[in-house]
């Protein structure tokens, strides 16, 4: 987790990269905890249900392919895989929220529901 030994190095892109790091270890335990409230709310959807379970599961699997980008030094084929996996997890977010809106478990009213 340190980066040449340090936690916050002193050069630009080094620094860079390690924001990457501790935003993506915010993130991820907001999405985790996002998943687990979710899922106790709208459990009887079974769209929301799988996003709910594969969200996390991306999650941990973001984690270790990022671990792959960095000792592989940024290869492409890892960070391309990363990115994708980003796309997924972003995707797994909507499609759950539109589908908590579909069913009115936002907290959001009708007359708002009706401006998507």
């Amino acid at each position: 987790p340190l980066c040449d030994g340090m936690f916050w190095p002193e050069m630009g892109w080094e620094q860079l990269h390690m924001s990457h790091r501790i935003a993506g270890i915010f993130l991820a335990l907001l999405l985790v905890g996002i998943s687990f409230y979710v899922h106790g709310i709208a459990s009887k959807s079974r769209l929301v249900f799988l996003m709910c379970w594969l969200a996390p599961s991306l999650v941990a699997l973001q984690v270790l392919i990022g671990v792959w980008t960095v000792f592989s030094a940024i290869h492409w084929i890892p960070a391309s895989i990363h990115t994708g996996l980003a796309a997924m997890i972003l995707g797994t977010q909507l499609i759950g929220w539109f589908s908590l809106v579909s069913f009115g478990r936002t907290g959001v009213s009708a007359s708002e529901r009706s401006d998507f």
